[in-house]
C-alpha cells in the first residue's frame, strides 16, 4: 500500500484526520461544513452520508447503499469491519483507496476548487492500486532491499542508485 495511504488509513481508523468538525474546533477561521452540500462535515458524512459519496459507492462495480450501512452501524471503523466481511465480490482491503480517493476528492474541492464527479472515484482508486501493484511487480529483488533499508531509514551503500516511487538516492561523491 501506497505509504500515504497507509497513513491516511491510520488516520482513518483513529480518528485523527482534519475533518471540518473537528478542526473548526481549533481556529475560527476553518469551516466546519462540507465543500459539496453545506452540512456539518464529520468521517460518517464525508465518506458515506455526503450525496457526493453515496453516489461514488453506489457507482459500478459497487452498487453499495452506504446510508443503509450506516444506519447500522456508528463509526468508520464498524463500516470498514462490515464491509470488509460482507461477501461483496468487490470489497477488499484495497477498498482502503477508495476511502483515500474520496479524501483526496474533498481535499481537492476544499483547497483547489477542482470538483471531480463521484464515478470518478472508482478510476482514481482503481488506478492507485494498479500503481502500487505495477511498482512491486518491475521492482529487481536488489531493489526490494533497498526499498526495504530506506524504510528502515538505513541510507543506501555508495555508489547504489535507486529509483522507486518519489525518492531517488545516489552517491554525489
Amino acid at each position: 500500500m501506497v505509504p500515504r495511504a497507509q497513513t491516511f488509513a491510520w488516520g482513518l481508523l483513529h480518528r485523527a484526520l482534519p475533518i471540518g468538525k473537528r478542526a473548526s474546533k481549533f481556529s475560527k477561521h476553518i469551516v466546519g461544513e462540507c465543500v459539496r452540500c453545506a452540512t456539518l462535515e464529520d468521517e460518517m458524512h464525508m465518506f458515506f452520508l455526503c450525496h457526493f459519496s453515496k453516489a461514488a459507492w453506489f457507482f459500478s462495480p459497487w452498487f453499495i447503499r452506504t446510508e443503509v450501512i450506516a444506519a447500522n452501524h456508528h463509526s468508520t471503523p464498524q463500516i470498514i469491519q462490515a464491509l470488509l466481511t460482507s461477501a461483496h465480490p468487490y470489497i477488499k482491503v484495497t477498498s482502503l483507496y477508495t476511502f483515500w480517493s474520496i479524501w483526496k476528492a474533498r481535499n481537492d474541492a476544499l483547497f483547489g476548487r477542482k470538483f471531480c464527479k463521484p464515478s470518478q472515484v472508482f478510476s482514481i482508486a482503481n488506478a492507485i492500486m494498479q500503481d502500487s501493484k505495477l511498482e512491486d511487480m518491475f521492482l529487481t529483488p536488489h531493489e526490494h532491499r533497498c526499498t526495504r533499508s530506506v524504510d528502515q531509514h538505513v541510507v543506501p551503500q555508495r555508489d547504489i542508485f535507486l529509483l522507486a516511487g518519489n525518492a531517488i538516492f545516489c552517491d554525489a561523491a
